[in-house]
C-alpha cells in the first residue's frame, strides 16, 4: 500500500516535473518563497507555511501546461501560415 505523499514529496515531484534537474531556486521563486524556506520545507523542518503551498503547486502545474500548449499551438499556427503562403505563391497542396 502506498503512503500519502508528504509536503517534501509534493515539492520535489512538482519541482522536478516542471523544471527538471535544477528545480529548487526556480520553484522557490515561482511559489513566492525564499530558497531557505523551500529548503526547510524539503527537510520537513518548522511549521507549515501560512501560504497555501498545495494550491500554488497546482496553479504552477496548470500554468506550465498552458504555456506548453501555447507554444505547441504557436508552432502549429506558424506551420499552417507557412504552408498557406507557399500555396498562394504557386506551390501545390497535398490532398489530405
Amino acid at each position: 500500500m502506498n503512503r500519502n505523499p508528504t509536503l517534501p514529496d509534493l515539492l520535489t515531484m512538482t519541482g522536478v516535473g516542471v523544471y527538471g534537474a535544477n528545480w529548487r531556486a526556480r520553484l522557490a521563486a515561482a511559489l513566492g518563497i525564499s530558497r531557505m524556506t523551500l529548503w526547510a520545507m524539503l527537510r520537513g523542518d518548522g511549521k507549515r507555511s501560512a501560504i497555501d503551498i498545495d494550491n500554488r503547486l497546482v496553479d504552477l502545474i496548470e500554468r506550465d501546461a498552458a504555456a506548453e500548449r501555447g507554444v505547441m499551438l504557436t508552432q502549429l499556427r506558424n506551420r499552417v501560415v507557412a504552408f498557406a503562403a507557399k500555396a498562394k505563391r504557386g506551390g501545390t497542396r497535398d490532398a489530405a
